[in-house]
């Protein structure tokens, strides 16, 4: 495609935004299981007495994404998890569908047998060569004679085409780590460039950890040299904290420690240890410091520029070099 247009990736766009959606949810269930940045099963049985039927909250919900973040959604509402993904997935976008209890399996007969969890290129093509193309026709099958051709998968593929799933929503356990890394396109052994690397990866972890109002109290420093040698190296923080420059200074200490005088294949930072600012109260040094404070207003203001007009609308000078 000669005439494409090809955009860098916006991860910490993209985690902005995944991280409202998310509230968006939370503001109606607490029983959220992600699937990925912009999907998630939630369970809203509790919360029917306040806010009504399921209809209702999943009509709220989309509005409201579309609302904030101007994204359209896509719901599924039915009674259990597969039945819920597959309704979801069928008028994609802005989709809205409903499976009234007890039409699981009528409503996945008519769907082609790779709408089944589990069902890959091969399990297709053994299924066809079974006579079953739609769901409907693996429902029909016994299921003794599933399991026969495919072992405990079988007994899988029959359930789920009965429109049977007995799995609850379970909830997210809190992320243990915030990490980024590059791998750069040619090896480089240029001081410069790996600096700006350092500082740009140091930046997206930081801001990732301030829309996530949470803090770090380790680092950890990725190197991969031109020979595909991995070596990791970790530190403790004296406080924790979300400012960029604290884990750039960090960082650069770690970087330090790592043998010099190969090129460098990929670099990486993650933070670790990390303290949730909503669910407590935030560690205060007790030493009075005025160009930390400051350091926190100008981050904050930096933080409000780039909500408004772009991650690129205001950024380090040092990395200008690098755009």
């Amino acid at each position: 495609c000669p005439e494409g247009v090809f955009l860098p990736v916006r991860m910490s766009r993209y985690q902005e935004v995944s991280s409202h959606i998310f509230r968006i949810f939370g503001r109606y269930t607490d029983l959220m299981e992600s699937l990925s940045l912009d999907e998630a099963f939630l369970d809203v049985t509790g919360s029917l007495r306040l806010f009504g039927h399921a209809e209702s909250i999943g009509r709220r919900i989309q509005t409201e994404i579309l609302a904030e973040t101007g994204l359209g959604a896509s719901v599924g509402i039915a009674t259990n998890k597969f039945v819920a993904k597959v309704a979801s997935d069928l008028r994609k976008p802005n989709g809205f569908v409903q499976v009234p209890p007890r039409q699981e399996a009528p409503f996945l007969q008519p769907l082609p047998i790779e709408r089944l969890w589990g069902v890959g290129p091969k399990t297709a093509r053994r299924l066809r060569q079974m006579g079953c193309v739609t769901i409907g026709e693996v429902a029909a099958r016994p299921q003794l004679e599933l399991v026969a051709a495919f072992g405990q998968l079988g007994a899988h593929l029959w359930e789920l085409a009965q429109g049977i799933d007995t799995r609850e929503v379970i909830p997210e356990e809190p992320a243990q780590s915030v990490g980024a890394e590059t791998t750069f396109a040619e090896d480089t052994a240029d001081p410069l460039r790996i600096r700006q690397t350092v500082l740009a990866l140091s930046e997206r972890v930081a801001r990732r950890l301030r829309v996530d109002a949470i803090q770090a109290g380790a680092l950890t420093l990725k190197l991969r040299d031109e020979t595909f040698r991995t070596q990791t190296r970790s530190v403790s923080l004296s406080e924790p904290t979300d400012q960029s420059q604290d884990l750039y200074r960090t960082v650069l200490m770690l970087l330090e420690r790592l043998p010099s005088g190969r090129k460098v294949r990929l670099l990486g930072v993650t933070a670790s240890r990390l303290s949730d600012l909503r669910g407590s109260g935030q560690q205060l040094s007790l030493e009075l410091n005025p160009a930390g404070a400051k350091q926190r207003r100008l981050t904050e203001a930096v933080d409000r520029i780039q909500a408004r007009f772009g991650k690129g609308a205001i950024r380090p000078a040092s990395l200008l070099a690098s755009l």
